[in-house]
């Protein structure tokens, strides 16, 4: 799963089940326990956690500080360190993070007419049906 689903998942997660976000858990989240918003990434991101030590460099590709500093930079409230405490905020600022910084990695949108189009024969219709119908 790239970086950017495994942010969108966790925003999601996070979201469905506030209950289990908590920001200063240094667990990686998913199997019933509280985790912080990149213990939430990581879960999706890595998986199960095994033991030993996850950061946010083997998580988002940052060091933790500067993952701090950009969710900070991207949160809708005056107050910018909200989303550490409110899991509502928090998926919200997790969506906004992953635009800003992974939305590169998002995948193109399907158009579904189009590719339903190409699967099918095209139908032509005869010159003379054409022109039958033209003279009543």
């Amino acid at each position: 799963m790239n970086l950017y689903d495994s942010i969108m998942h966790a925003a999601n997660a996070i979201e469905s089940q506030p209950h289990l976000f908590d920001w200063s858990s240094c667990d990686v989240a998913g199997c019933g326990t509280p985790g912080c918003a990149l213990g939430w990434i990581a879960a999706f991101r890595v998986g199960h956690h095994e033991g030993g030590a996850w950061s946010g460099e083997s998580t988002v590709g940052v060091r933790s500080s500067e993952f701090y500093d950009r969710m900070r930079s991207v949160c809708p409230t005056d107050d910018e360190n909200e989303w550490k405490r409110d899991a509502a905020i928090c998926a919200h600022t997790l969506r906004l993070y992953a635009e800003k910084y992974h939305g590169h990695e998002k995948p193109a949108p399907r158009n579904f007419a189009r590719e339903l189009m190409a699967k099918c024969e095209r139908q032509t219709v005869s010159t003379e049906a054409v022109s039958e119908e033209l003279t009543w």
